[in-house]
């Protein structure tokens, strides 16, 4: 059984250290960085990232104060990639950028109940449902 929430700990108190480096950055130029190193380049402007942390909104969390602080203290390293349309459609296909000269590890949905990963090179590497 999970501890009961402790109502004397303040959960204001679930605030990022400044001193945490920036994993991610997606420039107005079109590059995306992971801590400092270009991953993609040539995003559109329809393109966005929104980190975990941003999203999260721990002061409503009924959720123990010991697990609020782990989520909080690994949020900043993840995020989401997200992208909008003009209108929408059951099937949609936009680029996310160009992928040049690294290795990429993806996870993709080979049945329906099933997933595996898959190993490439460059974007036409990937495969349908990633």
């Amino acid at each position: 059984m999970a501890p009961p929430n402790n109502p004397i700990v303040p959960k204001l108190s679930l605030t990022r250290a400044d001193s945490l480096d920036q994993y991610f950055s997606l420039s107005d130029d079109g590059k995306f960085s992971v801590k400092g190193v270009t991953l993609l380049s040539e995003i559109p402007s329809n393109v966005s990232f929104t980190e975990f942390n941003i999203i999260c909104n721990y002061s409503e969390s009924d959720a123990p104060f010991p697990l609020l602080q782990r989520v909080q203290s690994t949020s900043h390293r993840g995020g989401f990639f997200g992208f909008e349309v003009e209108e929408p459609a059951d099937r949609v296909i936009n680029s996310l950028g160009k992928f040049h000269d690294r290795n990429f590890l993806s996870i993709f949905r080979f049945k329906t109940w099933w997933s595996t990963q898959w190993v490439g090179k460059c974007g036409s590497d990937l495969q349908m449902e990633t």
